[in-house]
């Protein structure tokens, strides 16, 4: 995917693109519902739980706008594209607050949604983080996770009547 797609694309997220899902957040910045405050949802020796405690990392990096933390998270591909590009959801210091949902596994794939919750937004945006194994290594493709949300919104419009 082009940088300039891929920067986009996280800039598309942090306006906020809409969503449904659970408000909370995992960093205790805000009040969170008992499934979601803080405490894992998985077993952390599970693939599942190692996959949702490397989102909640990336996410807690996002928080403290740390660039590089959030770049060393992402499959190697997808490192080496970048160019210094934002790779955080919180370019703008607007994140407000975030929650995980429940993990799911698709083959090869660990999907890990993220409820994230923008300031000048009041409705969460759900993103289906996705979590691959990379060698021994869990790592985020930023790739996969935008394709897996734009064909949720394109399959939740044609269920709306929306083209």
């Amino acid at each position: 995917m082009p940088r300039c797609l891929m920067t986009g694309l996280v800039v598309l997220l942090l306006c906020g693109c809409g969503g449904s899902g659970v408000v909370g957040n995992g960093a205790g910045n805000a009040p969170a519902n008992s499934a979601t405050k803080g405490a894992s949802q998985s077993d952390a020796t599970s693939d599942e739980g190692r996959a949702e405690a490397l989102v909640r990392e990336f996410m807690k990096a996002s928080e403290a706008q740390n660039q590089e933390k959030c770049r060393s998270m992402l499959v190697k591909a997808e490192r080496e594209k970048q160019d210094g590009s934002t790779m955080s959801f919180n370019k703008d210091g607007n994140l407000k607050s975030w929650s995980i949902g429940k993990v799911s596994k698709d083959g090869d794939e660990i999907i890990v949604p993220v409820d994230a919750v923008m300031a000048d937004k009041p409705e969460p945006s759900t993103m289906p983080m996705v979590v691959v194994k990379e060698g021994a290594e869990f790592r985020i493709s930023l790739e996969k996770t935008f394709t897996r949300y734009f064909k949720a919104m394109s399959e939740k419009r044609k269920a709306n009547g929306g083209g």
